[in-house]
């Protein structure tokens, strides 16, 4: 890890073990700019398909942590996170990274770290990241 990097680190261990760094975090409203209708299955699958993560994740890995219900209301907000491991998922010379989308009822009342703690409980790094060759960073 680059030593500039390691003044605001924000680490996390996976239950795997594996230690994760998140680098960014965005949450917002769940039903942000849906201006009427009621929540349901064809809603729900309208804003989980237009969830319109950052630009630049287009070319990383994306895992969706998908409410299980989707008849009714989904969780109130959703969170996009950017998270990197400098150990590779095959080569431990190289990284790894994936930006995760997850959903809570109410961030109120919860630390971040608790937040992202909770939503990194379940979480398979290995299944999910993309490794990225050595000397990227």
């Amino acid at each position: 890890m680059p030593e500039i990097w390691k003044q605001n680190e924000f680490k996390f261990t996976l239950p795997s073990g594996r230690e994760v760094q998140m680098t960014s975090l965005r949450i917002r409203m769940t039903y942000e700019g849906i201006l009427e209708g009621t929540p349901g299955p064809k809603m729900n699958q309208f804003v989980l398909d237009h969830l319109d993560p950052p630009e630049h994740w287009r070319s990383t890995a994306v895992a969706i942590d998908t409410p299980k219900d989707l008849t009714g209301s989904m969780p109130y907000w959703v969170c996009f996170g950017e998270f990197v491991s400098w150990k590779g998922i095959h080569n431990p010379h190289a990284t790894s990274q994936l930006n995760y989308i997850w959903f809570v009822n109410s961030p109120d009342g919860v630390s971040i770290r608790e937040l992202i703690n909770s939503a990194l409980a379940n979480l398979d790094w290995e299944d999910f990241a993309e490794e990225i060759d050595e000397g990227m960073f």
